[in-house]
């Protein structure tokens, strides 16, 4: 019988991954949302990366380990990726369901993101992982290009879930700046 990692499992490796290669990140999207709103099921792990396509040894290192794990990423599928800017999506050959999604930081609001990152024991397992602060989170969903019923929800959990915790001032600043104000007011009317 075929033994299937868990989600856990997954992240715990994608982050000892990043920290042996010296590559600096932040974990986003639907993985984090659990820590400041309602818990929702996910299958990928989407992490932003401060990497350049031209660090060949912290690539090295990275794939080197990535595949030792049985994720399944090659140099140059990383290397286009960067270059591309685009999403670079790593399968798990041990879980089919399970992948990883990375993606350079590159944006004024991906460095927004990682600047006010912080640091969690996500799964109460002793093991610390950068996330999305709930302020970005929120600004992130509320920006064009997301804004799905999904999105709008876990908006919704976090403020209701995480208020007491939230830097007001530092979402709204973060919601002019990013253009996401008149949704954030929208969806606070709403509450």
């Amino acid at each position: 019988m075929t033994e299937y990692r868990r989600f856990q499992e997954l992240a715990e490796i994608a982050v000892t991954c990043l920290d042996e290669s010296s590559v600096d990140y932040v974990l986003v999207g639907g993985a984090t949302i659990g820590v400041y709103g309602a818990i929702r099921s996910t299958e990928d792990l989407d992490f932003m990366l401060m990497l350049e396509s031209s660090e060949e040894k912290k690539i090295a290192t990275f794939i080197h380990c990535l595949q030792s794990n049985h994720l399944s990423i090659t140099k140059d599928e990383l290397i286009q990726g960067l270059e591309e800017h685009s999403h670079i999506t790593v399968f798990d050959l041990k879980s089919p369901l399970l992948r990883l999604d990375l993606k350079q930081i590159k944006t004024k609001l991906d460095y927004s993101t990682y600047n006010l990152r912080k640091k969690v024991d996500l799964f109460g397992s002793g093991k610390d992982f950068w996330i999305s602060s709930p302020e970005s989170l929120i600004v992130v969903k509320l920006s064009p290009g997301f804004q799905s019923e999904k999105d709008l929800d876990d908006v919704r959990g976090i403020l209701l879930r995480s208020s007491d915790i939230l830097d007001w001032s530092l979402l709204e600043e973060l919601s002019v700046t990013f253009g996401s104000e008149k949704m954030l007011r929208k969806i606070k009317e709403e509450l």
